[in-house]
């Protein structure tokens, strides 16, 4: 399994050495240790044709953000990851904009989208914001649409 791992890492990035590959793969397993039991190889090509949707390139950016997010490999791409790409795109976010969250951000990707994005995207209209403006809030903080209602963005 590892080996499956290894070999797949390899092909995402463009590598200066063998020693530089195997430390990014036991990052990556230090970091999510369940890696090892996936199966790995429809999981992986999942994810990065998911990231290639939007416009990040298989060489260079969803190497760097599998390797910083490495969790994101056990998340059901269905389920969780597909509805809330969807509900980004639908309240106007740029594949430039994605790909911010992407790189940046991943943890947006990981988040329910009807019980905690569209949730904290009511409440900003509810308070007046157009959705142009929230567009450019959620572009420039991307978490604000994570963060809990109560204990941090009404107060």
């Amino acid at each position: 399994m590892v080996f499956k791992l290894f070999v797949l890492i390899d092909n995402l990035f463009p590598w200066s050495s063998a020693l530089q590959l195997w430390v990014v793969l036991g990052k990556m397993i230090l970091l999510n240790p369940r890696l090892i039991s996936y199966n790995i190889v429809p999981k992986l090509t999942e994810i990065v044709d998911f990231r290639a949707s939007f416009g990040l390139d298989k060489q260079g950016l969803i190497g760097k953000v599998l390797v910083k997010y490495p969790y994101l490999t056990g998340y059901n791409f269905d389920k969780m990851l597909r509805p809330t790409l969807e509900f980004l795109k639908s309240i106007g976010l740029t594949d430039i904009g994605l790909q911010a969250i992407a790189v940046g951000y991943s943890e947006v990707l990981c988040r329910d989208a009807n019980k905690v994005l569209r949730l904290n995207f009511d409440f900003l209209k509810n308070c007046g914001f157009l959705d142009a403006q929230i567009i450019t809030l959620v572009g420039g903080y991307p978490p604000i649409l994570m963060k809990s209602i109560e204990h941090s963005i009404e107060p």
